[in-house]
């Protein structure tokens, strides 16, 4: 006579704990990821928010007025890149949040850009590049993010 065993085995248990244990470390590693980066990402939309911001007020100055608010103090050249030499400027909503302006004359081809404005010895240009960089310290590591638009001064 063949005898009938019903039940589960302390192998099949120790396997089914097993690829339990696997799946709720898989789930808490997704949660954390998450969380972190929903975290992140809210730190993007605030530096977003706070960058237009800036631009819109530079935008609404008038544009003689943008050349004297925005004036670098030692007049030095930024060469081929905008390099954000203005002070920094505190912002609150972020974890050590700073926000600096960089204005250059824009050439006529608009994939490049010259001189910090006030420069004495070019002649008078129309357009001006405008940048806008917000910092902050995100739980990943340091971010920052960069805002541009051209303003013409008719």
């Amino acid at each position: 006579m063949i005898k009938r065993e019903d039940g589960i085995s302390i192998v099949e248990i120790m396997i089914a704990a097993m690829i339990m244990a696997i799946a709720l470390l898989a789930m808490m590693y997704m949660f954390q990821f998450s969380i972190t980066h929903t975290s992140d990402s809210g730190g993007k939309t605030v530096a977003v928010q706070l960058a237009v911001e800036k631009l819109e007020e530079i935008r609404n100055m008038g544009y003689s007025s943008i050349d004297d608010a925005y004036y670098q103090a030692d007049g030095s050249d930024p060469g081929s890149e905008p390099d954000f030499k203005t002070p920094a400027e505190t912002v609150s909503g972020l974890s050590g949040g700073t926000r600096q302006v960089r204005i250059c004359y824009q050439e006529n081809n608009l994939n490049s850009y010259t001189t910090p404005i006030n420069v004495i010895d070019d002649p008078p240009r129309r357009l001006l590049k405008v940048w806008v960089r917000v910092s902050w310290t995100a739980n990943t590591g340091p971010r920052y993010h960069e805002e541009a638009t051209l303003i013409y001064g008719g």
